[in-house]
């Protein structure tokens, strides 16, 4: 599928998924330019980014658990200072 049937498909602007790739959340399309295509796999994976930020977690933590890592919540320690 194309960015736009991928964004379509997953309620969100293609402008987040470009982001999710150069965070490296979601992996980058097959081939490049107007030949790039997306899979289910793409979709999943955008379903479960926005499953875990339902339940709080920033992209950060998203990354970390998404590769297997647990977060390292020191980085973040900014972000929830009261």
């Amino acid at each position: 599928m194309t960015l736009q049937e991928l964004a379509e498909q997953a309620a969100l602007p293609a402008r987040t998924i470009r982001f999710y790739i150069a965070r490296g959340l979601l992996p980058g399309p097959a081939g490049a330019g107007r030949g790039a295509a997306y899979g289910p796999e793409h979709l999943a994976r955008l379903a479960e980014i926005k499953r875990r930020q339902i339940e709080g977690r920033t992209l950060t933590e998203v990354a970390a658990e998404l590769d297997g890592h647990k977060p390292c919540l020191e980085a973040e320690v900014w972000q929830h200072y009261a």
